[in-house]
């Protein structure tokens, strides 16, 4: 359903581009499990697993099948202009000093211009990303690699060159709009340092027989 909720409720391109890192990190859940599986003989684990995880792509373009399929109809009849890449190293990359504006703010006004460049997403919330970036965590190697991906494929370089050929890239412009996903990738890591903080936080002050806080009168 929140699969689903994606391709509905923003723009057609940027939902799939979320979708497949989404779909991405399913897969390498997957078939991280296989090894265990296989040594196991557990192959109707293995089977079930394949199952939910195409079974929940599956439904969730059926879900939104009734904004997929106009769409898909209407690009049939009009399509974006395309350029080449060398039009697009030249023209629509993300210098990558603009990153540094997930990190501050940006200089205002913030004009439609630059407005794709201008992700800002929070210092304290980078803060608690740095922190989350050396731990090991459930969803931390997609936040890393949501980060990584998206900063590495709109700054330009050898990944660029293998994204720009996947189908649809080629209209996407500029690439700094894939910052949707680097922000993402932030929030996901801070998410996961500000929860390990306020883990360590509660065990501050805690007897480690008991378990309970200490109170003045016991000091």
């Amino acid at each position: 359903g929140s699969i689903a909720l994606m391709f509905i409720s923003t723009h057609i391109l940027l939902g799939g581009i979320a979708v497949a890192a989404v779909g991405v990190y399913g897969i390498c859940l997957f078939v991280s499990k296989v090894p265990a599986d296989w040594r196991g003989v557990r192959w109707r684990g293995v089977g079930r697993r394949a199952l939910r995880l195409v079974g929940s792509f599956l439904l969730a373009v059926g879900l939104a099948g009734f904004v997929l399929v106009p769409t898909a109809v209407v690009i049939g009849y009009v399509s974006r202009q395309s350029f080449t890449y060398s039009e697009l190293t030249k023209a629509f990359l993300l210098a990558p000093s603009k990153l540094r504006y997930a990190f501050v703010m940006p200089p205002l006004p913030v004009t439609v211009d630059v407005m794709h460049e201008a992700a800002f997403v929070g210092t304290l919330t980078v803060v608690f990303a740095i922190f989350a970036v050396f731990l090991r965590s459930t969803g931390a190697g997609l936040g890393r690699g949501l980060v990584a991906l998206s900063a590495l494929i709109a700054i330009g370089g050898p990944i660029t060159w293998l994204a720009f050929h996947i189908p649809g890239m080629n209209v996407f412009r500029p690439w700094s709009r894939l910052l949707f996903l680097f922000d993402f990738g932030v929030a996901i890591l801070g998410g996961i340092g500000l929860d390990r903080l306020m883990r360590f936080a509660s065990r501050i002050g805690t007897t480690p027989s008991t378990g309970q806080h200490r109170s003045s009168s016991s000091a």
